[in-house]
């Protein structure tokens, strides 16, 4: 079986709730609308067992399934994704084992989302979640000299559709205060 490397080039930005409305109509009528779910994200710290960077273990939870997330990330904006889906109902023998390989600390995102394809790339669109209306928008790349090119595409859209982009800081910076503010982190006991 060959494993194919997945490199995700993702950018992320503030959204107003009047943007949020006329960017679901534009994008429903441009191109296609791949679905609105409701989703709830358990962000995994750092442990002492592997040098992770902060974040980047994740087990999403909706109402399709249940997925566990690591990302690796490559350079500025792209992370190396590796991902796995659960049967729904085992995000507690999930949350017990991260817990037994040192994963205690944890931050809770949920949040209420639209996804749409628009010209190649995949934006969701996501509000009632901590850190407000916001969007991401990604494309995967099987060859990190791709980075660039795809970085470069999506930035074009994102110009195209009126929007501004958060810096990897400015958006860290802004989720942790929004985490600490509203008491979503916590410690497995």
């Amino acid at each position: 079986m060959e494993n194919k490397k997945q490199i995700e080039v993702e950018l992320r930005g503030p959204l107003t709730d009047r943007k949020l409305k006329t960017l679901s109509a534009q994008l429903k009528r441009e191109d296609k609308f791949l679905g609105r779910k409701k989703q709830t994200v358990i962000f995994f710290q750092k442990n002492k067992l592997l040098n992770l960077p902060k974040d980047y273990l994740r087990l999403q939870i909706d109402e399709n399934g249940e997925k566990v997330c690591l990302k690796i990330k490559s350079q500025i904006g792209a992370n190396q994704e590796v991902e796995f889906f659960l049967k729904i109902g085992q995000y507690k023998k999930a949350i017990m084992f991260f817990k037994s390989v040192g994963f205690t600390n944890y931050s809770v995102s949920p949040a209420q989302r639209e996804d749409f394809l628009y010209h190649g790339a995949m934006i969701s669109l996501k509000w009632r979640c901590v850190i407000g209306p916001h969007f991401e928008i990604e494309k995967i790349v099987s060859q990190k000299n791709n980075i660039k090119k795809a970085r470069e595409s999506l930035l074009l859209l994102i110009r195209k559709l009126g929007l501004k982009v958060w810096t990897d800081k400015a958006y860290s910076k802004y989720k942790s205060y929004c985490w600490d503010k509203y008491r979503l982190t916590g410690r497995l006991k």
